[in-house]
């Protein structure tokens, strides 16, 4: 259940381009024409990623760690994206990840790997978040949230972190492509488990003319 959780959030961070970034300053008006060309409405054609979660703990002497990786493009991909001058919108994005997941253990000095089947649909994915330009290929989202499902059934408002991303440009497509990773650590019955998350993807829209 913690793996498939894990797996859920990075694949909903990517979709909502959560990625490391670093705010970088830019003049207003420097890049109105690059600006001008991102703004309009766009149709979601996919995402393509690579994710990665290291788990590790110390457990009554021994060092156990388990490292899952897994690579997917998203398929029956719906929704759009909106771009304004200040703020990128996404609006009923749903999408479907059917991929195989790589899973290597360890405990003290045993090493098992096992390969398993995961699969999961996200459906009616809200976001919003304003933006600046960094030169003229990158983005960087300064505040916002997304709306994403919850275990009852709902919907919830998580809020979204500083982040960067790049794009270019492929005729009327625009792809945007960003890293995402994270540390926590908690403590669970006296235990510290240390949790490790990093992910590198690709979103691809059509723009609407």
């Amino acid at each position: 259940m913690k793996l498939t959780h894990s797996l859920y959030l990075l694949a909903l961070a990517t979709t909502t381009f959560v990625s490391c970034g670093k705010e970088e300053s830019l003049e207003p008006d420097e890049n109105a024409a690059v600006k001008q060309e991102l703004i309009g409405t766009y149709d979601f054609l996919y995402m393509a990623a690579h994710t990665e979660s290291d788990v590790s703990m110390n457990y009554a002497g021994e060092n156990l760690r388990t490292v899952t990786i897994s690579d997917y493009i998203s398929k029956d991909n719906t929704g759009t994206y909106e771009i304004t001058a200040s703020e990128v919108k996404s609006v009923g994005i749903g999408y479907t990840i059917d991929t195989v997941i790589k899973v290597r253990s360890y405990d003290g000095g045993q090493i098992d790997e096992m390969e398993a089947g995961f699969t999961f649909t996200v459906a009616d994915l809200n976001s919003s978040s304003t933006y600046k330009l960094v030169g003229t290929d990158s983005l960087y989202a300064e505040s916002g949230f997304a709306s994403v499902p919850s275990g009852s059934g709902g919907q919830t408002d998580l809020p979204v972190k500083p982040s960067g991303a790049k794009f270019f440009w492929s005729g009327d497509t625009l792809t945007f492509y960003g890293e995402y990773a994270a540390e926590s650590i908690v403590v669970e019955q006296g235990i510290s488990v240390t949790n490790r998350q990093y992910s590198r993807h690709a979103i691809r829209m059509l723009k609407r003319r």
